[in-house]
């Protein structure tokens, strides 16, 4: 399969596709879409390299190998804090809802191992997340009072995995609600600054033109999500960063672009992103999908593997 398109970050391990992933690959097939599988905690980092391993037959009956799937290995920051479930991630189920409420120590040999995987190509999805999903009295008694702390242990320790085995972050960010910059986006990029020695990837980025600025001046590289296809003030951040600085992700099963809004999220709606992205920067859809595509490649060297 000769890939058109690259979505760097899908969730295609998470059990809300268990029901239709055989037909969402071929989806993919058939619209020469690859994605980068990518790990939210032991369990969804383990099955991302299984997945990004696996063969798939052809739904009409020939032969097809899926190989156009890389993995990536990581502790989200929303998992080491306990009370979060979520079913699109781990099922239903007691068991799943209890493995997660407890909040996962990050295991820096676990990871380590897995990173070593010749398809896993980044370490993540790492980072820090203050989004305020209950208010600030009642965040300290579901999550616990040292929930940041937690969050920046568990980064620091992926990036000793990233400076060990020399591939980049997958970087998730997330702000209070609302748009703009803040102070997540600035305590990621002091400790980049502090700590690693890897390139570094900011996805799904939700920050303002100079927020943007201070990662491209790091040397990172940016992608935007269907967020971008219904939410006009994100346009100003897509413009500032480089064509050769810029990627696309669906995040799926999450934020489907229009005209999939209200539908499960795929990898082959990344074409739609794209689009939008070629008509903010003003360009020409061709040109904004060969340099899209050109730019995965080379930040997380998917040539090589």
């Amino acid at each position: 399969m000769q890939l058109k398109y690259i979505d760097v970050h899908s969730h295609l391990q998470f059990s809300a596709f268990d029901a239709n992933r055989e037909e969402i690959l071929e989806r993919m097939r058939a619209a020469s879409v690859g994605t980068i599988v990518v790990g939210t905690q032991k369990t969804t980092s383990k099955s991302s390299i299984e997945l990004a391993h696996r063969t798939y037959p052809h739904t009409e009956g020939s032969p097809l190998y899926v190989d156009k799937m890389w993995a990536t290995v990581g502790l989200h920051p929303i998992h080491t804090s306990k009370s979060f479930h979520d079913e699109a991630e781990l099922g239903g189920g007691e068991a799943a809802k209890a493995f997660t409420s407890r909040g996962e120590i990050f295991d820096y040999d676990t990871y380590l191992e897995m990173a070593r995987d010749p398809r896993v190509v980044a370490i993540g999805e790492c980072g820090l997340d203050y989004y305020e999903q209950v208010d600030a009295e009642d965040r300290e008694t579901r999550l616990g009072a040292d929930w940041r702390e937690r969050q920046i242990d568990a980064f620091l320790g992926q990036i000793k995995v990233a400076n060990e085995v020399r591939k980049p972050l997958m970087l998730h960010i997330r702000q209070v609600k609302g748009y703009g910059g803040g102070k997540a986006y600035d305590d990621v990029l002091e400790l980049l600054k502090k700590y690693s020695k890897t390139q570094a990837h900011v996805h799904s980025f939700c920050g303002d033109p100079e927020t943007a600025k201070k990662f491209i001046d790091f040397g990172c590289t940016l992608s935007f999500t269907g967020v971008i296809t219904f939410r006009p003030e994100y346009a100003e951040a897509v413009k500032a960063v480089p064509l050769d600085r810029i990627m696309a992700d669906t995040d799926s099963p999450y934020l489907s672009p229009v005209p999939y809004r209200g539908k499960q999220n795929e990898p082959a709606y990344v074409v739609e992103i794209i689009k939008k992205i070629a008509e903010i920067k003003e360009l020409d859809f061709e040109t904004a999908r060969t340099a899209i595509l050109e730019n995965s490649f080379r930040a997380f060297k998917l040539e090589h593997r």
